[in-house]
């Protein structure tokens, strides 16, 4: 991978975590007219569908979690953090996975009970919330054996479900401009197979494109060990310090 290019998906990632934030956290900090104005503006009719999702709790819910996962999302792979900050990165690794379940719920949820799309919303929706379970178990897994390098390459699944719901909205709003006579239910639906799909194959040409040798992930994951554990006595002696 060329050092152009891979600035590039580099800088993809974090507008995909732009997107996704925003749109997360837009409604509560934006004005309201102006929260419906963006929305009426870059998704068509679905901004008439705004009111009803306002009415359930658990929006509010799947806003909050989804803004919060990315954020630790992002922090999970930050190398500086990983590095020198080993147990904080792993205790933002248990929170995320417990937000990557409850996000996925809360979104399933959604779309059976105030879906824009109807049932062919819903049926892609379970799916991937299903597969983001799956590889976020295994993650899990992998971690607690120690095979660090199969860690990552779950978490990173597990993540491009989340920024998958950012490339939703890039297709979508492909459909609402580039196909105005195209209803926009219709949209949504597509929008939901392709964004998930889209952002399934970037994770895996990512994992393929950046994947060490077996030899240095183990090197790391002894390195990455070894000094956890030299911190721990460090934090309990600081801790019977302080009391």
């Amino acid at each position: 991978m060329t050092t152009t290019w891979h600035r590039f998906c580099v800088g993809f990632y974090y507008y995909l975590l732009f997107i996704g934030v925003t749109s997360a956290l837009g409604k509560y900090l934006l004005p309201q007219d102006v929260h419906l104005w963006l929305a009426a503006l870059l998704g068509g009719s679905y901004a008439q569908h705004l009111p009803l999702l306002a009415e359930h709790s658990t929006d509010n819910v799947h806003r909050s979690v989804g803004a919060l996962y990315l954020i630790l999302g992002m922090l999970q792979f930050m190398p500086a953090i990983r590095k020198h900050h080993p147990k904080l990165h792993r205790w933002c690794g248990r929170l995320f996975l417990i937000l990557s379940v409850l996000a996925g719920m809360t979104g399933v949820l959604l779309s059976l009970i105030v879906s824009f799309g109807g049932s062919p919303e819903a049926i892609p929706a379970v799916v991937f919330a299903t597969a983001a379970v799956v590889c976020a178990i295994r993650a899990y897994l992998f971690a607690r054996a120690r095979r660090f390098r199969e860690h990552r390459e779950w978490m990173i699944r597990t993540f491009a479900f989340g920024l998958g719901v950012s490339v939703i909205r890039l297709w979508f709003w492909a459909f609402v401009f580039m196909a105005p006579g195209m209803p926009h239910t219709i949209s949504l639906v597509a929008a939901f197979w392709l964004g998930w799909i889209s952002s399934l194959l970037g994770a895996e040409y990512w994992i393929r494109h950046t994947r060490r040798p077996l030899s240095t992930h183990l090197a790391a994951s002894v390195g990455f060990v070894e000094l956890a554990q030299q911190r721990a006595p460090a934090d309990g002696l600081a801790s019977r310090a302080r009391r």
